[in-house]
């Protein structure tokens, strides 16, 4: 008979150390290889999506970025929404596609982040990049450009991202656990940063409605590799009554589960 396991209960002292990365952050030196896309759209959609506390930042912009991480084979995604936290300028992250269950599981469970499992494309051959997104059999995001111009990198980037982390109620009451704000700090370091004449498709999907987030100006398309350092905490509780219009961000279908 072979040894006895219960591998269903971590010991203490393990759960310690592995939670001291989330209380000690430091830059992890994982290589996340991304196309980076900013664009403008219409500052009352911008005002009207942004939950509070958050209102809309200097310009109403859009930040979409399609991307690999080789060493974990995880392919990522974001569409952000600038905005406005007291006097912070920083990032809502409205829609944060990812390839594997646990980016997704970690990332909305501890952080409140709207991330949905995905397929998602990233391709470099030569000066030609690709990065797509799908889901649903439906490809909504898609970034596509040839490297123009090599950039000298900034030696490091300090951006505010925005999330709010809540627990809808088991019995459809409201909630369980309040809405409260996360401030995640993103403390990156890039590595490399190439300019591409780019072109960024939304296409539109149900279940994945970026295309409401209309181009009004064309903006610009990078390349980058950075690793970077995360330090988030909860800042403030949210007004459970007026984020009950937001609570469906991160589903597919509301009400499913």
């Amino acid at each position: 008979m072979g040894q006895r396991r219960n591998r269903w209960v971590t010991p203490v002292e393990e759960v310690r150390a592995a939670e001291r990365r989330y209380a000690e952050p430091a830059d992890t030196g994982v290589v996340a290889h991304s196309l980076q896309h900013v664009y403008e759209t219409d500052p009352e959609l911008v005002a009207e999506l942004l939950p509070p506390p958050l209102r809309p930042g200097a310009r109403p912009e859009v930040w979409v970025s399609i991307g690999r991480i080789p060493q974990y084979d995880l392919g990522v995604g974001q569409v952000a929404v600038r905005c406005r936290y007291r006097d912070e300028e920083g990032w809502y992250g409205l829609h944060l596609p990812m390839t594997t269950e646990q980016a997704v599981i970690g990332g909305r469970e501890r952080y409140g982040e709207n991330k949905k499992i995905a397929d998602i494309r990233f391709a470099r051959d030569g000066d030609r990049l690709e990065g797509s997104v799908t889901r649903w059999g439906i490809t909504y995001l898609r970034i596509t450009g040839e490297v123009v111009e090599r950039l000298d990198p900034p030696e490091r980037e300090v951006v505010p991202h925005y999330y709010v982390k809540y627990l809808l109620a088991a019995d459809g009451s409201g909630y369980d656990a309040p809405p409260m704000l996360v401030r995640s700090v993103h403390t990156r370091t890039p590595r490399r940063l190439e300019r591409l004449e780019g072109e960024l498709e939304l296409r539109d999907s149900p279940f994945d409605p970026v295309a409401d987030l209309v181009v009004e100006s064309p903006g610009e398309t990078f390349y980058t590799e950075r690793t970077a350092a995360v330090a988030a905490k909860v800042v403030e509780h949210v007004d459970p009554d007026a984020f009950l219009p937001y609570v469906y961000q991160r589903d597919d279908v509301a009400g499913a589960g």
